[in-house]
């Protein structure tokens, strides 16, 4: 499986193309109060390329995933994260990461049982527009009925590959898989998402790899379920009450320490699939 974030800042496209809302509306409290933005301001909406730096790192180019309106804040691929701004394409700023969490690890197999999160947190600056409209025109919302199963059918929408739709063709322990066209590189933290209505969808899980079969080596692409990222952001965020705890999370410096409980691994050397992150 190969992370799809991107592996350095890029301006060609590599290929052509209730329950939900309240863990976000905790990441909105966290106490991270963003300036006014000083730029032109530009459109936050799910499915745009977002930049960040993370540490020791060249800049990174990712898609926005899921955005709240109301709340001011977005979700992306936790791996995707820098330590602080970030910025459109352009290099506005239109905000900062509150909290991030990533165990995906550089290279190992993946077995359904594996617990992987991969997910960031980000807290939008004040006075930049926003809306949950995706770039085909669909509207982005979160629907508690709506989760993970084989046969769903789901379409994404990523900066590099452009719109791909298939449906889920596997579940593991906090994440799916995608059949059809497979994500790639800077396609990382955009929304797998199912129509509810027309003009409507509701977001299934966020992207997060692509999966490449062992004996078939046949590749789709795998996403974690947006129930179970509501969940560790709730956990991350009730845990940074525990100042004791050390925190392996990547958190902005104005926000409050993030604590993680800790999370199953499995270092097998042969499973159904591998992971690769470049």
């Amino acid at each position: 499986m190969t992370s799809v974030g991107g592996s350095g800042r890029r301006t060609v496209r590599w290929r052509r193309s209730a329950a939900g809302v309240s863990a976000l509306a905790w990441l909105s409290g966290l106490g991270l109060v963003n300036p006014t933005a000083a730029h032109a301001d530009p459109l936050i909406y799910p499915g745009m390329e977002i930049i960040q730096r993370p540490p020791g790192k060249e800049s990174l180019s990712c898609t926005l995933g899921f955005v709240d309106p109301a709340a001011r804040v977005g979700v992306t691929a936790g791996h995707c994260g820098g330590n602080g701004p970030v910025f459109t394409s352009d290099g506005a700023r239109i905000g900062q990461l509150a909290v991030a969490q990533s165990n995906i690890k550089p290279e190992g197999p993946l077995s359904r049982d594996d617990y992987r999160i991969d997910y960031e947190g980000i807290a939008f600056d004040e006075g930049v527009p926003i809306n949950n409209v995706l770039p085909n025109g669909l509207r982005l919302g979160v629907d508690p009925a709506v989760v993970p199963r084989d046969g769903l059918p789901v379409c994404r929408v990523g900066i590099t590959t452009g719109e791909a739709c298939g449906s889920i063709d596997g579940i593991g322990n906090g994440w799916f898989l995608v059949d059809g066209l497979p994500a790639d590189h800077g396609d990382s933290g955009s929304a797998v998402y199912t129509v509810t209505s027309p003009g409507n969808a509701a977001i299934v899980g966020i992207v997060s790899a692509r999966f490449t079969a062992n004996q078939t080596h046949r590749e789709s692409t795998v996403a974690l379920s947006w129930p179970t990222v509501q969940q560790q952001i709730r956990n991350d965020i009730a845990a940074a009450g525990r100042p004791e705890v050390a925190s392996p999370v990547a958190a902005n410096p104005q926000a409050p320490a993030m604590v993680l409980p800790p999370a199953p691994s499995d270092d097998r050397p042969s499973g159904p699939a591998r992971m690769v992150v470049p």
